[in-house]
């Protein structure tokens, strides 16, 4: 134990005398000294002087003598600014903002100027449409009273024809008398036809025109109709004018009519007041091939406007056109669907088109 410690002992001793030594020598320079550099004198009042630049700061003792120069030289070209310049340039600075301040008025002028232009050009364009809309409400009422001006006069003229009507139709009218009332009645009614037909008071004095009239004045009616005989069909009460035509009228009359319904009998049997015009043609005026051509039509658009003449049943047309089986069978199938869902199946024809559909093999 002794021994360690003498060896520690010796160690720490020869410690102290190396750093003796490392700080003894001379070789090493002395350690430098920072110097302080010289801070600008402040004014008396503690204020720094306007404009004027502070370049003593900027210069030290270790500067060289070049730098020196340029800041004395920039100290002497700066100059302190009087009060008179800051006035000038505070006027300047209020003239400059006056100024600003005229000229955002100026836009704030233009700005509201254009905008009542704007509004201005506005209002314009809405009276333009006030105008125009007043001109057509002044055309529609000018439209509605003429409508009531005519319908004043199909008023006037229906009291008229239903006075000569009241006589005409009676049983114990003498024939002298009849023929006079279907004259003067032929005479009023003659070119106002179509006025009259499509109300229910009106239709029944054509109807007994037509049935206690002169052949002549029959040619005369069907004449005016001939053009328009589908919407006629079709109108609910101008139809029954239809059905007298084709029971008082001649032969070339009812092939006029049945020519008119060619390529349209599908359609028109379809329609729940016309189907009676097409029943009343099927049933009681059509010849054996008439009747056969209005069967074609519900085999589809082909057999609408060309029909075979030889043939008399569905079962025969395919027969002799076996490659269009699958049209015929199929249109003629939409049209039996479509009469069914109607209600359209009391006529006789419908019942022959039903018929002739089962049969098919």
């Amino acid at each position: 134990m002794e021994k360690k410690d003498a060896s520690k002992d010796s160690k720490m001793v020869a410690k102290k005398r190396l750093l003796k030594e490392g700080a003894g020598r001379s070789d090493d320079p002395p350690p430098k000294k920072m110097k302080r550099t010289a801070r600008p004198a402040k004014p008396k009042d503690g204020r720094k002087k306007e404009g004027v630049r502070d370049n003593s700061a900027s210069v030290t003792e270790n500067d060289g003598p070049a730098k020196k120069e340029r800041t004395e030289k920039r100290g002497k070209e700066v100059r302190p600014m009087s009060s008179s310049s800051s006035s000038k340039k505070r006027r300047q600075l209020g003239k400059e903002n006056e100024v600003k301040n005229e000229e955002s008025k100026g836009r704030k002028e233009k700005a509201s100027t254009g905008a009542k232009r704007k509004t201005k050009k506005e209002g314009k364009v809405v009276q333009a449409q006030n105008k125009k809309e007043d001109r057509e409400k002044q055309k529609r009422r000018k439209e509605e009273r003429q409508k009531q001006a005519k319908s004043k006069d199909v008023y006037a003229l229906g009291v008229e024809v239903k006075k000569m009507w009241e006589t005409l139709r009676r049983e114990d009218c003498q024939p002298e008398e009849r023929t006079r009332l279907t004259d003067s009645l032929h005479k009023e009614v003659k070119g106002k036809l179509m006025k009259l037909l499509f109300a229910h008071d009106t239709v029944r004095p054509l109807e007994c025109l037509v049935a206690l009239g002169s052949d002549k004045i029959r040619e005369d009616l069907f004449g005016e109709v001939k053009d328009c005989l589908v919407s006629v069909a079709k109108a609910p009460y101008g139809h029954f004018f239809l059905v007298k035509l084709l029971k008082y009228g001649s032969k070339d009359q009812r092939a006029a009519i049945f020519k008119t319904f060619q390529g349209r009998v599908a359609d028109l049997t379809r329609h729940k007041v016309a189907n009676n015009i097409v029943e009343s043609l099927f049933n009681e005026y059509a010849n054996a091939q008439q009747r056969n051509h209005m069967l074609q039509e519900f085999c589809g658009p082909e057999f609408r406007a060309f029909k075979e003449d030889d043939v008399r049943t569905v079962a025969q047309l395919i027969e002799k056109h076996p490659m269009k089986k699958k049209d015929i069978v199929r249109h003629l199938g939409d049209n039996v669907n479509t009469l069914v869902q109607k209600g359209c199946y009391n006529q006789s024809l419908v019942h022959t088109v039903i018929y002739n559909y089962l049969q098919v093999p």
